[in-house]
Formats: structure tokens, sequence, C-alpha cells
């Protein structure tokens, strides 16, 4: 079993035989006493032992300092090599005092040391597809950071003074979506938990809040219609960032990818006299996955092509993260007068291949779904061929390009036919 593998550096789980409540320890070794027995440290005990495994992982991920009293500090006579230091616990009065005043601002300060990741975990989680262990994702990362810019009326406020109220007050006054308010409410959730953890508070308060309307369906997908992907082949753009977003935008139209599987994609993977490249995230389906070229968007594709950078796609010397791109963006569709988002690209292509009655097999392969069909998965095989083909079905409006040029670094599409 994936969670019975020793998956942390320090600490062992003990399951204690005596009819306790929580019989599962996450036990330290603190060192030996002068006749060579190992003195002991419980960080915490647990009813279940997923749950003693995880304070085992969270120690050995983000160590903290160990308290204890005076006469077990005084017997360890040789200490094993630890990440945190080993402290007597009359000083850690002083340090719970301290942390018993912690305001909302000081415990997100605490939880973002714990659970954001590195710039380097960040860049190999751009490589590999997978976060680090113990932290949250770079994405995740980023939305917690928007909902604590949100909640600026609880800086100040000491976290053990917090209540209901006061979560539901920032809910109530702040502008935007329920997915925005969802995720203003975990972050408070997630601190009420550290918090508790931390002995700061005894009782946490944010899992009452209510948001209206939660329940409600989301707003519907609207896949680029053929008359706006033409508009997108056919604008001009009037600047570099301008280009870049066609381009981008056009690549989308033609894989189904998601944005940020596009932005991460790497030259290494990519291999144009074979017609497809190497990318793909999320779901184990979806990675790592081949996309099929589109002879559309190829002449894109082979521009962006550098063995000498890393990412595909680049922005003034470096790989375009996703906040940067979705304000570029959004500009974008406000000149050419259109209201959709980066996912739309992705919904064009399922709803185009759905109308082109295309193999639902290379479908999912392109997409990223997993089948449905075990015998599918299984027996029903597809060549790349197989998925070239499923991709050239994409159209719209049944509009072929022709006469493709690279003028002054734009792609320049002329000669517009209809295939009748």
């Amino acid at each position: 079993d994936f969670f019975m593998d020793k998956k942390w550096n320090y600490g062992t789980k003990v399951f204690v035989k005596d009819g306790r409540k929580k019989p599962w320890l996450a036990r330290l070794n603190l060192g030996y006493d002068s006749n060579g027995y190992p003195i002991t440290h419980i960080l915490d005990s647990f009813e279940d032992e997923l749950d003693c495994i995880l304070c085992l992982r969270q120690y050995s991920n983000s160590p903290y300092d160990i308290y204890i009293d005076k006469n077990k500090y005084h017997k360890i006579t040789t200490f094993v090599d630890l990440p945190s230091k080993v402290l007597i616990k009359e000083n850690y009065k002083v340090e719970e005092n301290i942390l018993i005043n912690y305001t909302f601002k000081e415990v997100y300060e605490e939880y973002s040391k714990l659970y954001f990741p590195t710039e380097d975990e960040i860049l190999l989680e751009k490589k590999t597809h997978t976060k680090t262990q113990g932290k949250l994702s770079a994405d995740t990362m980023y939305v917690r950071k928007a909902a604590f810019k949100k909640s600026k009326s609880l800086y100040d406020i000491p976290y053990k003074n917090l209540r209901t109220l006061d979560f539901q007050q920032v809910i109530n006054t702040t502008k935007g979506s329920t997915k925005t308010l969802i995720r203003l409410r975990y972050l408070f959730e997630e601190l009420d938990e550290l918090a508790e953890q931390k002995d700061i508070i005894n009782k946490g308060y944010a899992r009452y809040v209510k948001i209206d309307n939660i329940d409600s369906p989301q707003k519907a997908r609207i896949p680029f219609s053929d008359t706006e992907v033409h508009k997108i082949w056919s604008d001009v753009p009037t600047n570099d960032e301008e280009i870049l977003v066609k381009d981008i935008i056009l690549i989308l139209l033609y894989t189904g990818l998601r944005i940020d599987e596009l932005l991460n994609a790497l030259n290494k993977n990519v291999l144009l006299d074979l017609n497809y490249f190497i990318t793909g995230s999320k779901t184990e389906s979806g990675k790592n996955r081949i996309i099929p070229i589109h002879h559309l968007i190829k002449p894109i594709i082979k521009k962006y092509f550098n063995v000498n950078n890393e990412f595909l796609i680049n922005y003034n010397g470096t790989n375009l993260e996703y906040p940067k791109y979705r304000i570029m963006f959004n500009k974008y569709m406000n000149k050419l007068n259109m209201q959709h988002t980066s996912h739309d690209a992705r919904h064009s292509v399922v709803t185009e291949l759905d109308n082109k009655n295309a193999n639902l097999k290379c479908r999912n392969l392109i997409l990223g779904h997993k089948s449905k069909n075990i015998g599918d998965e299984v027996y029903n095989k597809k060549t790349l061929q197989d998925l070239i083909n499923t991709i050239e079905l994409i159209k719209y409006d049944r509009t072929i390009k022709k006469n493709v040029k690279l003028v002054n670094n734009v792609l320049i599409y002329d000669d517009f036919i209809k295939n009748a």
C-alpha cells in the first residue's frame, strides 16, 4: 500500500495495544542515555494510522523545535542528528505566549512557510507535473495568496479573537464569483487547522461560514465560434504581446491543451519531423501524452521551437507564467470584442471533434481523458497516424487556410477558401 511505505526521514509510527482511544503514536528518537537506552518524544497520538504517518511526514518536510522537560533533557548524553532543536520545556512557555497572541497575518506567514513551495520546487513541479510532497501545488499557492490579499481587514486581529462573523464579513464584502468565495473559505479553514495544531486556538470558526448560491450550476463554457476562430486567424497583431497571445490561442484551438500544459511544454519534447510533441498534466491519463500537430499550427510551433530554450513558449527570455498570460489574453479578447477564457479553446476542440464524429479513443488520448470502457483501454490501441488523422478533423467552418507566410515575425494567412 502507498500509505504503508516509509515516506518520511525522521520518527517512527507505533501502535499501542492498551485500549486507548488514540493508539497510533508518532514517536521521535531524541538520543540516548548513559546506558545506551533511547530517549524518545511523542509528537502526537492519533486514532488512525494514516494521520500518524502524515504527522511524521509533516515533521520531516517542515521540522519544528521539540520541547521536553528538564529531567528528560539532562538524561540525554548523546543526541541524534535531527533537523530541529531539542529544547527544555521551561523556555516553551515564552514561545507559547508568543503563539497565543499571533495575528491572522502571522498565522498566514507560518502557514506559507510550511506549505508554499520554494522557487526550486515550483520549477521541478513544472518539469515533472508533480507537486512536492507535503507542499501545495504552485497553482494552489497563487490562489491562497490571492485570497489572503482579499482579507486585509483581518490582518492585525489576534487569531484567537476571530469568530464566524469576522470571516463571514470578508466573504460578504468580497466581490467575485462563487469560486472566489469558496477559495477564501478554503484559506480560512486551513489557517484554522494550523492554529489549532499550534494551540493558538481551541476551536476554529471558519467552517461555519456560509456562501450563498454555492450549489448553483457553474457558468457554462462557451466554445469559440467558427466566425471567432476565423477572426483570430485574420487579425493582424500590433505588438509582440498580441503576436504571442494570438499564436497561443491558435495552438490551443488545434490541440485541446490546457493553458498550463502548453506553457509548461518543453522544447526537448517537441518532434517536428514526426508531427507531435509531448506534454500534459492534471490526471494520470493526461500526463506526458502525445499531442499531434495540426498542419495549420505547425508553422507556429516551428517558430517557437528553439533547442537553446527550455520551454517552448518563451517571453522575454524565460517561460511565460499563467498570471501574466491571463492579463495579456484578456487584453487581446477585449481588442477582438470577444468574451472567453483560455479553457474555452479546449471546449472548442471537444465540440469540433464531436461534430466530426471523431474516434472516441483517439479523442480521449489527445485530450488526456480516461476512457470509461475498460475493453477500449486494453485492446483498442491507436497509432500516431490515427491521432494525427483525428486532429486534422478540426477545421472550424470547414475553412482552409493556405499560403502561410512569416512576415516580420507575424504569421499571415491569406487566400481563405471554403471547402464546400
